[in-house]
């Protein structure tokens, strides 16, 4: 991704030169200057999670790029030491004859729908995924299957232009990235573990390494020390997100008391329609999915940002 630069304005904010200018609420002379000046390195997508960065979180929870590469730093090392490892990836996969239809499965559109709800990605995603989804031959996910989703999965990253405090999306990287945020969906028994990515290995397989890997350990270390950033403020567990306002849904799974203190399916008042479920199992199969509203018996709002 782009980096930010210093004494600008974001990529996000740059697009709307063109009406302040023609608005007469900034110069011509300052339009050209933050035109000029918005992206802090050369290459790589915007600094907001837009159409391009969503994607590349996407490829990475469909399994079919590596472990934290998505929202790399353009111009950065690290875009090396991801080609390499991406040939080399490509030579394993080629050696054990592991096929593209054996990675790219319902499972891994499933995964790449729960992480794009808990980074809060672009719109343009729900129409890509379903593209993919028929390319490849497999169920095409309802509107039923992506509401099912947003509501079991909350969000959990703070990047621009969502907020609060609208990190840019190389600050996400640095936090974990896709592989952090797969961390806690794992915590949270929402990931097909089981499914096969261009590593080689499982997903679970990938979030094990990562969990303990040199690699994570480094990159937020370099975020808190030299932007100042707590990793956990940007990448954040379920319950700092809802206490946040990110996201006003929440899963109990069934055997576990829900906000009204009554166990099993027996505490929510809006069972999940079972015959609602198209082809695609989720991994929460059984779990009680509540939208909370003010009409809820048992269920109370986050905060009044929940709306």
């Amino acid at each position: 991704m782009t980096l930010p630069a210093l004494g600008a304005e974001d990529a996000g904010t740059v697009q709307t030169i063109g009406v302040r200018y023609a608005n007469d609420l900034i110069s011509l002379d300052y339009a050209a200057a933050m035109g000029c000046r918005a992206c802090g390195s050369a290459g790589g997508g915007c600094q907001f999670l837009g159409t391009a960065a969503t994607a590349q979180v996407v490829g990475e929870a469909l399994g079919l790029s590596l472990p934290h590469s998505a929202l790399a730093p353009s111009g950065e090392p690290v875009w090396l030491d991801m080609a390499q490892r991406s040939a080399l990836a490509l030579l394993r996969l080629e050696a054990h004859k592991i096929a593209l239809a054996q990675i790219l499965t319902s499972k891994a559109i499933e995964n790449a729908m729960i992480v794009h709800a808990a980074v809060g990605g672009s719109m343009n995603l729900l129409l890509h995924i379903p593209a993919i989804a028929h390319a490849a031959g497999l169920p095409i996910p309802s509107v039923a299957d992506w509401n099912r989703v947003n509501r079991a999965t909350p969000r959990l990253v703070d990047a621009l232009p969502n907020g609060p405090r609208n990190h840019p999306t190389v600050q996400v990287f640095m936090a974990g990235g896709v592989p952090e945020v797969m961390l806690h969906l794992r915590a949270m028994g929402l990931l097909h573990l089981d499914a096969l990515t261009v590593s080689g290995q499982t997903l679970g397989e990938n979030l094990d390494w990562w969990q303990n890997s040199e690699r994570r350990e480094l990159a937020r270390a370099r975020l808190a020390s030299a932007g100042q950033i707590d990793p956990d403020d940007v990448i954040m567990d379920a319950d700092s997100a809802r206490n946040k306002g990110l996201t006003p849904t929440t899963v109990f799974p069934v055997g576990q008391p829900g906000p009204g203190g009554r166990g099993d399916q027996s505490h929510c008042d809006r069972p999940i329609d079972r015959r609602a479920r198209s082809s695609l199992s989720p991994p929460w199969q059984g779990a009680c999915v509540c939208q909370r509203e003010s009409g809820d018996a048992g269920h109370q709002r986050p905060d009044a940002r929940a709306g």
